[in-house]
């Protein structure tokens, strides 16, 4: 007949609770950080959307009004996108064959707690586009383009408004997607000077350095004259003809 020891499993249950407590608590501080940095996220959609227009609208990308119907039906889709459960997400966007275990994991994890954020702002009668940022878009923005880009191909007659409005889906995504975009920066317009004086002055370091190069490059064809013409026997003094060299 054995017993157990009383103390032995006290302690043994003592040990591993900890552990498991701790692992829970170290898992529920990750998820809390993950949800803060995503309400944190500035700026938010609508105020991104608002750049974007602004830049297209000065590069000349097409008329105010077009552009501005092309923003607002951006925004309405992207409010309105119905979410699909993770499990469902999941199965339509497996895992690449690139991507390692631990970021297949986050992507996943990124998923429900958006899709949980946002169904906690819907129903509290919020906007997504107002209470979030670049990592909302992200994640729902290439589904909600192929579906729009589908829609174009079977209803939008007009091949170029067809490639207009194909343009301006695929450059949102190109800023979504570049760490380099001003139109996800807080202070666009700040950025947006910031860019062009530094371009302003690059310009004008390049056309310094294109006026030294110009320069040696005379001075070396001046130089090469004059050499030119003393191997031929030719003298200033005799000429009376001066060639100087350009210093």
């Amino acid at each position: 007949l054995t017993t157990e020891n009383p103390a032995s499993s006290h302690s043994v249950n003592d040990t591993m609770e900890p552990d498991a407590n701790s692992q829970e608590s170290k898992a529920d501080q990750q998820l809390d950080a993950q949800i803060q940095s995503i309400m944190d996220e500035q700026p938010k959609l609508t105020v991104a959307m608002k750049n974007y227009f602004s830049k297209l609208l000065a590069e000349g990308f097409c008329e105010a009004t077009e552009l501005q119907a092309l923003s607002r039906d951006m925004l309405r889709r992207l409010n309105g996108w119905q979410w699909l459960t993770p499990p469902q997400w999941g199965l339509l966007h497996p895992q690449g064959e690139t991507q390692t275990a631990l970021e297949r994991i986050e992507q996943i994890t990124t998923y429900k707690v958006l899709h949980k954020m946002r169904e906690m702002a819907v129903r509290n009668n919020g906007k997504p586009s107002q209470l979030f940022g670049r990592t909302y878009v992200r994640v729902i923005l290439p589904d909600i383009k192929l579906q729009r880009i589908q829609e174009l191909e079977e209803s939008e007659k007009d091949e170029t408004r067809r490639a207009l409005i194909k343009q301006f889906w695929d450059g949102f995504w190109d800023e979504v997607s570049s760490p380099e975009s001003l139109v996800w920066v807080e202070d666009f317009m700040g950025a947006l000077r910031e860019r062009h004086n530094k371009r302003a002055l690059e310009a004008q370091e390049r056309a310094q350095k294109q006026e030294v190069q110009e320069t040696d490059s005379l001075r070396s064809v001046m130089s090469e004259l004059v050499d030119g013409a003393r191997r031929d026997g030719y003298s200033p003094a005799n000429s009376g003809t001066r060639i100087e060299t350009i210093e």
